[in-house]
């Protein structure tokens, strides 16, 4: 059957595929054959206790050996994902593109985050949603597609979200080994890039865009790919690298408000790198 190409479609930390699934239909619509495993601790919680940033990675290795066809193979990560993909695409001259959505460069928290390594023995859990009005549209609609049938207007509802939902903060940890790894892994990268950020997203800033573009700038071997104006660092565009931004969209930006823009995006960026 006639493929436009293949993708590796990889979710975030505290994440499934079904937070992708917005992205994997448009994707498929399109004609792309899609792969959208389930990573080491899918869906958060108590199942990313004891994941290290090597099981993250070797999983990640495993499904890109699984990604059939010889034609056009690109990944598409979402954070975490992204990351991920950096790593496969540094180390795979067969990756065609890479998409990143809400890469994070720095630890979360400031300097708080940077004592990551060191604080999960002292606080071994981190709760996201404690502090977020699980009321907002946005977030609800969210909750409701990785908690069927949860009545998440019930005080039992949402305490059983908050329990679930919460990360251990040594897979934190984790995250900030693999943002290091990212950084030094993107200029050996080949594939063309596209960066994707959230306006709403608060763990990303413009400061993670500028660090992104000067990783890619440092590439020397690179495949040329002519599509809109590219991402930029010293005053100077970076070959075969663009970023974009969606102010209304959240961290996980195939969630957002923005999500049909998105997902057309990363389809015309795909279909213009595959037919290149």
């Amino acid at each position: 059957m006639f493929t436009k190409g293949y993708v590796l479609v990889l979710h975030g930390l505290n994440s499934t595929p079904s937070d992708m699934r917005s992205l994997t239909g448009a994707l498929k619509s399109a004609g792309f054959a899609v792969h959208a495993p389930d990573l080491p601790g899918a869906g958060g919680g108590i199942r990313l206790k004891g994941l290290k940033a090597e099981d993250f990675i070797e999983a990640a290795f495993r499904e890109w050996d699984r990604v059939d066809g010889s034609g056009c193979k690109a990944i598409v990560g979402l954070s975490l994902g992204g990351m991920l993909g950096a790593l496969i695409a540094s180390h795979y001259d067969d990756v065609s593109a890479l998409v990143m959505l809400s890469p994070t460069t720095s630890p979360p928290g400031g300097f708080a985050g940077r004592l990551l390594p060191y604080l999960h023995w002292l606080k071994p859990w981190y709760s996201p949603f404690k502090e977020e009005d699980l009321s907002n549209p946005e977030l609800l609609r969210r909750l409701e597609a990785r908690y069927p049938g949860l009545d998440l207007k019930s005080e039992a509802g949402r305490a059983r979200v908050l329990e679930e939902s919460k990360i251990p903060t040594a897979a934190l940890a984790a995250v900030v080994k693999l943002q290091k790894k990212m950084l030094q892994a993107l200029p050996e990268t080949k594939a063309p890039v596209l960066a994707m950020f959230g306006g709403a997203d608060e763990l990303v800033s413009r400061s993670d865009e500028e660090r992104l573009c000067k990783a890619l700038s440092q590439r020397k071997v690179v495949r040329e790919v002519k599509w809109m104006s590219n991402c930029s660092f010293g005053g100077r565009n970076v070959p075969s690298a663009w970023t974009v931004w969606f102010e209304r969209s959240p961290h996980c930006l195939p969630c957002g408000l923005d999500q049909e823009q998105v997902a057309n995006t990363v389809v015309e960026f795909l279909e213009v790198v595959c037919e290149q």
